[in-house]
């Protein structure tokens, strides 16, 4: 998914719906980019880790916005 809008409004709105932005690396990258997290989910290890065992790799050539 592709938002086209102002990075500090999108800031502003996901804390608003209280999510949380970690900065995480995977896929062998050296630098860190920020995923936005639901409060029930949390990155670990390039993984998300959420309720009832849910257990994903987070998308290796993804550079876009993923909504979990």
């Amino acid at each position: 998914m592709e938002l086209k809008a102002n990075p500090n409004r999108i800031t502003h709105f996901m804390n608003e719906l209280g999510w949380h932005a970690e900065k995480v690396k995977w896929g062998g990258a050296d630098y860190a980019r920020v995923v936005w997290v639901h409060p029930d989910y949390q990155v670990t290890n390039g993984r998300v880790i959420g309720p009832d065992g849910y257990d994903q790799p987070i998308d290796k050539g993804e550079d876009g916005v993923e909504i979990i």
